[in-house]
């Protein structure tokens, strides 16, 4: 059974919060960032090797331990076993340790349960685009089972409706990201996915703002961020 991408997983996340947003804008906000051709949010994407370095850590440890993955994604729709800790930054680490070495710039996560185990620079890009997509307040039902089941179809449900069932503070999210072009990118992520409505809502640029203050982005990066990502945005082909 392949293992989950996650880049799949990402582009799963996308596609259901966008599945709401019918207006042309948002498909053409879809398309930048789930797109693979020139100018789209996936052919640089600092935050997403990131997390493809966190997977293919512990995809290398779970096989030198004789881990097989099971159906339906490399965690089966769950989490690891009890036995396949991942170390985080300030714990032990290494062989000796039993796991592979932290991610640099890695928040540890938080809490237990679904999802509580898998690589930190995944579990932000799960965070992130869940908590964009509730910008301008709670998901309806309609969203969170469009998210859930695009989540699902890849192997990935339990993970996500345990960032779907708590409220994740911007602050949590941004913990620990100190490279400056993986913060711009999460900028980026989250503007896009607000911007998929015909209009930024009052709630939403707050929610823009508190990210940016999160992140120590000022306002003239804000600016250029905001401006270079509509430009790619509106210049994506028509939507058929």
């Amino acid at each position: 059974m392949a293992l989950m991408d996650p880049t799949d997983l990402f582009g799963a996340l996308v596609r259901g919060a966008f599945a709401t947003k019918p207006h042309k804008r948002g498909k053409k906000a879809l398309r930048y960032l789930t797109g693979r051709g020139s100018g789209s949010f996936l052919t640089a994407g600092t935050m997403l090797t990131a997390a493809g370095v966190a997977w293919g850590l512990y995809d290398t440890w779970q096989s030198s331990q004789g881990g097989q993955p099971a159906a339906g994604g490399q965690w089966g729709g769950g989490t690891p076993p009890a036995s396949a800790p991942i170390p985080t930054p300030g714990g032990p680490a290494g062989p000796a340790a039993g796991g592979p070495p932290p991610i640099p710039g890695a928040a540890a996560p938080q809490g237990s349960g679904p999802g509580a185990d898998i690589p930190p620079a995944v579990r932000r890009v799960v965070q992130l685009t869940i908590s964009a997509a509730r910008a301008d307040g709670a998901l309806g039902e309609q969203e969170r089972t469009t998210i859930l089941e695009h989540a699902q179809a890849i192997g990935a449900g339990a993970i996500v409706q345990a960032e779907l069932d708590r409220t994740t503070m911007l602050s949590e999210i941004a913990s620990g990201v100190t490279d400056p072009k993986e913060k711009e990118e999460m900028y980026v992520l989250a503007f896009s996915i607000v911007r998929a409505d015909e209009n930024v809502t009052g709630a939403e640029r707050i929610y823009l703002a508190q990210l940016a203050a999160n992140l120590g982005l000022d306002g003239a990066t804000v600016a250029r961020l905001e401006q270079d990502a509509a430009s790619r945005i509106d210049g994506q082909d028509e939507p058929r």
